[in-house]
């Protein structure tokens, strides 16, 4: 788990999101200890934990942002203590989303 590195954290800019149709993603940034990480959340999830079954990709994106700070903490989350599945990335499944999380109505 990268938890037990030193110091390290998933720090997220405020750079938009944006849709990457190829992977069917909502692609976000962060950094941890300096390197770039590639963060995203599927459509699935979205889909699931979201509310966004059936909005095209500018719903999607709008309800990212509506819910950035909770799907962040995933991303944060996965990145520091799930298993690495890919060095600088994480990738938010529907799988990952507790129970806890679901549309944000604001």
């Amino acid at each position: 788990m990268r938890s037990l590195i030193p110091r390290i954290d998933l720090e997220f800019d405020s750079a938009p999101p944006r849709y990457d149709l190829s992977r069917d993603v909502i692609a976000f940034a962060a950094q941890a200890l300096g390197r770039q990480v590639a963060c995203a959340i599927s459509r699935e999830a979205l889909d699931d934990h979201f509310g966004t079954d059936g909005l095209d990709k500018e719903g999607r994106v709008q309800a990212f942002l509506r819910n950035r700070s909770k799907i962040e903490q995933m991303a944060r989350a996965k990145y520091l203590n799930g298993p690495i599945e890919e060095p600088d990335a994480v990738l938010v499944k529907t799988s990952d989303v507790r129970g806890s999380a679901g549309p944000s109505r604001h």
